[in-house]
């Protein structure tokens, strides 16, 4: 049986048709499987939650003891250190490998540090956190050999956007549409 010309291009719009319709449900399956994760993903996630919360600053809270402060006016970064069980050496090394990161001699007043020790009666720390400013912070490492991280923080943005009539003040207008950043 030979194909006639008209027999052939029914022939090629039955496949052209048989293909858009694979297509078509391929994309219908991948976008329901993409937005809907299953349940053992779904756990996965939430126990990757939990396992955030207990951290800080890369320490498990659970294992270990976080004793914070701030910087006082007149506190030098090695007196901070000696007098937490830190030996001279030891101060001299971490000032070494802070060079390459931040200056230690220019610790700000009212800045917050964390000494993290093994147990509160531990003398020797395990590591010094200081947070120069909300958006980073620097993990001095004491464990086996002296390091010393910057890390920055994930910030969100997050804008939001009011609409109304002005009518007397601007201010006044925000705060009866309740604008939770203008109330407070």
């Amino acid at each position: 049986m030979k194909l006639t010309p008209l027999k052939m291009s029914k022939l090629r719009k039955r496949y052209i048709d048989i293909f858009a319709s694979l297509v078509i449900a391929s994309v219908i399956i991948f976008s329901y499987h993409a937005d809907n994760p299953n349940k053992d993903n779904l756990n996965s996630l939430v126990n990757n939650n939990s396992l955030i919360k207990n951290q800080l600053f890369g320490f498990n809270l659970d294992s270990f003891y976080l004793q914070s402060n701030v910087i006082k006016k007149n506190d030098v970064f090695g007196t901070i250190l000696s007098e937490n069980g830190l030996t001279n050496n030891m101060i001299m090394l971490l000032e070494h490998e802070a060079k390459k990161i931040f200056n230690i001699r220019n610790i700000q007043v009212g800045a917050k540090y964390h000494i993290i020790k093994r147990s509160a009666c531990d003398d020797r720390p395990v590591a010094l956190v200081y947070e120069p400013d909300k958006y980073k912070y620097v993990v001095c490492d004491l464990r086996d050999s002296v390091t010393v991280n910057l890390v920055e923080k994930n910030v969100e943005v997050c804008e939001q956007v009011a609409s109304g009539r002005i009518e007397s003040s601007l201010l006044e207008c925000i705060r009866r549409t309740r604008c939770q950043s203008f109330n407070n």
